[in-house]
């Protein structure tokens, strides 16, 4: 009904999950221009919730793409927006994708404190689903650093959790 009576940040979030949608199905050149057409839609009328998903997916989209840096500025854009309104649910996830990032180009310890961060966020924020990727792609990263010991104590808290909110994926 808004988007029929003109609101035009309701378009944003129609193209911003029509990219959301093709970013997931490997369609990423479709997902860039829909993620960009929804910036449009946002930047002009201050959206920084929106605006800051949107560059969080477009992080995503470029993670996949192994452009790196360009994730980085998407990502980064995404933390400090979120950080600015204050959504502390969100700010996890956007440290989680910081996280995956830095692993991906080698920084182990940068993805390590990324991932400490989300956790106290989302443990902050009461968002257990969070908590458990988070602590999983710990679990990773602190294998690969040869940290045996923390490693094992990350695993045993996110089976604890993954376990009492039944999220499959992280129990696996």
């Amino acid at each position: 009904r808004r988007t029929l009576s003109g609101d035009p940040v309701d378009l944003g979030r129609t193209y911003q999950l029509l990219g959301l949608i093709a970013n997931c199905v490997g369609f990423s050149s479709e997902a860039l221009s829909y993620y960009q057409l929804a910036l449009t839609y946002f930047e002009p009328h201050d959206c920084l919730r929106e605006i800051a998903i949107v560059c969080s997916n477009l992080g995503d989209l470029y993670l996949r793409r192994a452009d790196f840096e360009a994730a980085r500025a998407a990502l980064r854009r995404s933390l400090l927006l979120v950080e600015r309104i204050g959504d502390v649910p969100f700010s996890s996830v956007v440290l989680n994708n910081l996280g995956l990032l830095a692993a991906r180009t080698g920084d182990l310890r940068a993805a390590e404190v990324y991932y400490q961060r989300g956790i106290a966020l989302s443990e902050q924020g009461n968002d257990p689903v969070s908590m458990c990727w988070l602590l999983a792609s710990l679990v990773t990263t602190l294998q690969e650093q040869n940290n045996g010991v923390e490693a094992r104590e990350a695993v045993k808290r996110c089976l604890m959790v993954a376990r009492t909110i039944c999220v499959v994926p992280c129990m696996g």
